[in-house]
């Protein structure tokens, strides 16, 4: 499905269906550590989701985000 799709079928905006999918590419460890409630502070889920862009690559993922590189 196009994201057009996806926000008509679920009733959402398509910037806020964009915005969401994207976090299907964040790097596993950055996953792993936000699930065990170990991310910093800062970092909730209204923040990555207002982040104007998030990079494909896992090493300025973590830059961004605050966990360093690995």
């Amino acid at each position: 499905s196009s994201i057009r799709a996806i926000a008509r079928r679920e009733g959402l905006h398509e910037c806020d269906v964009s915005r969401t999918l994207r976090l299907a590419f964040l790097a596993p460890d950055i996953v792993e550590t936000i699930l065990a409630g170990r991310q910093p502070l800062e970092l909730t889920a209204e923040t990555l989701r207002r982040l104007p862009r998030m990079p494909m690559a896992w090493d300025a993922q973590r830059r961004l985000l605050g966990f360093g590189a690995q």
